[in-house]
């Protein structure tokens, strides 16, 4: 399992916490642990209304 965070602001990006281009903590909204980032970029969605996976962590899952 990976722990996940997105970006508040902007386009709402999820990365892995061990991203290098992890927001700074004011700026994350807390997903979990998830088995993959499709979920962790689910739940985001459901949060704040819109997600997209990080090119660089989540590429499978980069959509814009």
């Amino acid at each position: 399992m990976t722990c996940y965070v997105a970006n508040k602001h902007g386009d709402h990006e999820v990365h892995k916490d061990t991203c290098r281009y992890v927001p700074k903590w004011v700026n994350q909204v807390q997903l979990g642990s998830h088995q993959s980032a499709h979920s962790a970029v689910q739940l985001a969605v459901m949060l704040l209304g819109e997600a997209d996976g990080c090119f660089h962590c989540c590429r499978d899952v980069h959509t814009k």
